[in-house]
């Protein structure tokens, strides 16, 4: 019976191949269950030696009697996928028959209305809405961070929380996504205040193990007890004022960062490195990695204060944000290769400055 469709497929006239498509259809559905591998290919190869020649109404019927239906062979399911929106939309929206590599295949060349639908799917994997969140338009972006029955990479996340710097309508579903991370939370609390920074700290704070938060609420309480001083004294006084309270180098720096006093790190920086200030000021402004590293290293920063202050230069100077990564790489290569070499002699840098409340404690990159 097989062998006289492929027959019938080849030989029929072209403007009755779309009819014979949808019998031939109805037939591999009737009792589909039970049908082989085998016989369901050799179905799947008649409707698609019959497909380029059907009309697009018999196209669309055909989409729309198996997109219900998850064991037809995948090829065939993704061939109509790739037609035009108004054929494929049934597949792309419910066949389950798509694996995930056909739907990242799909969305790797498809057009912006298909990737709208693929977007709504509740069953996306990673490997698929990655490379919808890349290539996908504002409208897009916007439905993929709606669907919350999905979770997305921390790099589609990350992607997302970039756009939604100058993107209102994306940092609303954004923000109340419950898979956000640490370092998503972080980065949009760069760009929001009011009620959405803290809707966003709350969450923040959801995400974070318990070390972490106890060390947003450390620099919380330093801020209220520290106002005063933070705003009204020299930064010669106020490192000396710090140290005596037991506020590290690395909380000193965060707390400035925030308040947006970048200059004012550079001095403090300077002093306790024993450097000209033009000196720090110029490395961190240029972005000259590498001095920006021996900085670091003189002063004892903890990796993830060097990030914030990356962060905070590549938001002073209108950078993208991207760029604060090399710092931070750069500067866990240069402490790992001092681990690797205890023997090294290390005495241009000068020791750790912590106060008594830092003792094992690594000052993570957080914002109040």
């Amino acid at each position: 019976m097989l062998s006289s469709l492929i027959n019938m497929a080849i030989k029929e006239a072209p403007d009755s191949k779309g009819t014979l498509m949808l019998r031939v259809a109805e037939l591999c559905l009737d009792g589909l269950a039970d049908r082989s591998q085998g016989e369901k290919q050799l179905f799947a190869d008649v409707i698609l030696t019959l497909y380029a020649q059907a009309d697009a109404e018999q196209r669309a019927a055909l989409a729309r009697q198996l997109a219900m239906y998850a064991d037809i062979p995948p090829h065939l399911a993704r061939h109509i996928a790739e037609d035009t929106i108004n054929i494929a939309m049934p597949v792309l929206l419910q066949s389950e028959a798509l694996t995930p590599e056909d739907m990242a295949g799909i969305a790797e060349t498809a057009s912006p209305a298909h990737l709208q639908i693929l977007a709504h799917r509740p069953d996306l994997k990673m490997i698929a809405s990655d490379v919808i969140v890349r290539r996908g338009d504002r409208e897009t972006r916007c439905l993929i961070t709606e669907n919350t029955d999905i979770r997305l990479s921390r790099q589609s996340l990350l992607l997302l929380a970039e756009a939604a710097e100058t993107d209102e309508l994306l940092r609303g579903p954004l923000i109340n996504r419950a898979d956000l991370t640490p370092a998503v939370c972080q980065r949009m609390l760069t760009y929001v205040s009011g009620e959405t920074r803290a809707q966003l700290l709350k969450a923040l704070e959801n995400v974070l193990p318990p070390e972490q938060r106890n060390q947003i609420t450390r620099l919380r309480q330093l801020r209220k007890e520290f106002a005063g001083k933070l705003r009204g004294l020299n930064i010669r006084q106020l490192w000396r004022e710090a140290k005596h309270a037991g506020i590290t180098l690395d909380e000193l720096v965060i707390l400035l960062l925030q308040d947006k006093r970048l200059d004012d790190v550079c001095q403090i920086l300077a002093h306790v490195t024993r450097r000209p200030t033009k000196e720090i000021h110029t490395a961190i402004l240029d972005g000259s990695e590498d001095q920006v590293v021996d900085i670091a290293l003189s002063a004892g920063l903890e990796p993830q204060t060097l990030t914030v202050l990356a962060q905070a230069r590549c938001k002073a100077l209108a950078l993208p944000a991207a760029q604060a990564k090399s710092w931070t790489k750069a500067y866990l290569g240069r402490l790992e290769a001092l681990r690797r070499a205890p023997d090294q002699n290390t005495s241009a840098f000068a020791p750790k400055r912590r106060g008594k409340h830092s003792k094992g404690r690594v000052v993570r990159n957080q914002t109040l």
